[in-house]
Formats: structure tokens, C-alpha cells, sequence
């Protein structure tokens, strides 16, 4: 769970430093002023870091910020997107393991880690489900970005516009439904942390990374531990 947890931290730091930075954060009138906000992700960030007593609180208050984001500020862009309902879920599970009561059942009973698992594998996943399934909905939409958007535009030509949008939807919906399968953990985490790294710099704006760090570290944490990552993290 470590790699996890340095993930959720590093995202918040730099999420609570792009409160000062980018006026597009400022602007919006549900979020409260920049400079609690930097105070509350810079708390987030160092309390998961250290004392490690403090990972729970740590967990559950990054939960809470990332799904009042999603529910609240979406569809204000850049921090209330799909990455932002998988980070939710991450320190859910981050929360659940460093909870000593709840990290002895998981023990004990296969359901309770069944869940975990789930619930972590399906933060992971979420993003690339909507993704994928936002390309089928609506693929006008993603033409007139790739078209606006020179490193995606540069890619979509080597398919073709219209193949290049069919191919986000099946690739990532595929991707989707075998990461929250729980099959070939290796293959598929090490994937989904190269797409996120990709889309990061196609994104072309400056907390397309940040937002995407905890999902990469979890990918990889997955990669490396699969279904053993909940029985690992106690």
C-alpha cells in the first residue's frame, strides 16, 4: 500500500500548490478560498506521509475533499473529472487497511477482501470506464478535442479520427472490465499506468499530472502485487 499512499500524498501536495497557481481553481464559487484549500491538501499531503498514525485521517479526509469534488464542483474542470471518483475510492481503501480492526477481518473473512480488492481495483478502473464509455456516448466530442489538440492529433493520424475514437472506447473499457476482474494484474496495471502517463502530457495542462499520480502509483502497485495487494497491506 505504500506506493499508494506516497501517490495520494504527492497528488494532494501539488494539487494544494496549483490553488495558487492556476486561476482557473479560483474562479469557481463552490470551492472555498485558494489559500485553505492549500492548507487542507498541504495537511492531506504530509499527514499521509508522516506520523503513520495519522494515514487513516489522512485517507478519510482526502475521500471526503476528492468526493465533494466530484459531486459538488464537477463539471468545473481541471480537478473534478473521472481520475477525481478513482482517487475517492483509493483512499477509501487506504482509509479501510489502516484501520487495525478492519485489517485483522480482512484476515478472516475472503469477503472482506474481495471488497477491498474491488474497491481498490475499481478506483483504478473507474476513469478508464467512463472514458471509454464517454467515447461511445459522445465521439463528436473527442473528434473536436483530438482535432484541437496536437499530440493527440498527431497520434489520430496514424489511425484515422473516427478509428482513432473507436479505439479509446475499446481499449478502455476493456481495460476496465480486467481491472476490475482482477485478471492479468501485471499486463493490465502496467498498461494503465503508461495510458495515464500519456494522457498527462497530451492533456497539455499542468494538473493533468498531478491528478493522475495516484492512479499510476496504484497501477503499479498493482502490478507488482495484484490480488495480493489487501492481504499485503495488513
Amino acid at each position: 500500500m505504500r506506493l499508494t499512499v506516497l501517490g495520494l500524498s504527492a497528488t494532494s501536495l501539488l494539487w494544494g500548490l496549483a490553488f495558487l497557481l492556476d486561476p482557473r481553481l479560483t474562479a469557481n464559487p463552490t470551492l472555498p478560498h485558494p489559500v485553505i484549500m492549500l492548507v487542507i491538501h498541504l495537511s492531506i499531503g504530509i499527514a499521509l506521509l508522516y506520523p503513520p498514525g495519522a494515514t487513516r485521517w489522512a485517507g478519510l479526509a482526502m475521500c471526503a475533499t476528492t468526493t465533494y469534488y466530484a459531486y459538488m464542483v464537477k463539471p468545473f474542470e481541471p480537478i473534478a473529472e473521472p481520475q477525481t471518483v478513482g482517487i475517492a475510492a483509493l483512499a477509501a481503501f487506504v482509509t479501510l487497511v489502516s484501520i487495525q480492526r478492519v485489517s485483522r477481518l480482512s484476515w478472516e473473512k475472503s469477503w472482506l477482501a474481495g471488497m477491498m480488492g474491488l474497491l481498490f481495483r475499481g478506483g483504478i478502473a473507474y476513469p478508464f470506464l467512463e472514458w471509454g464509455l464517454d467515447a461511445y456516448r459522445n465521439p463528436a466530442h473527442f473528434k473536436q478535442y483530438i482535432s484541437g489538440n496536437i499530440p493527440a492529433l498527431v497520434f489520430s493520424s496514424l489511425f484515422g479520427l473516427d478509428t482513432t475514437v473507436f479505439l479509446i472506447f475499446a481499449v478502455e473499457l476493456g481495460l476496465a472490465v480486467m481491472i476490475i476482474s482482477g485478471k492479468l494484474n501485471r499486463i493490465t496495471g502496467i498498461t494503465s499506468a503508461v495510458l495515464l502517463t500519456l494522457f498527462a502530457v497530451v492533456a497539455s495542462y499542468p494538473l493533468a499530472l498531478p491528478q493522475n499520480i495516484a492512479l499510476i502509483a496504484a497501477s503499479l502497485e498493482y502490478a507488482r502485487l495484484g490480488n495480493k495487494l489487501v492481504i499485503s497491506s495488513t
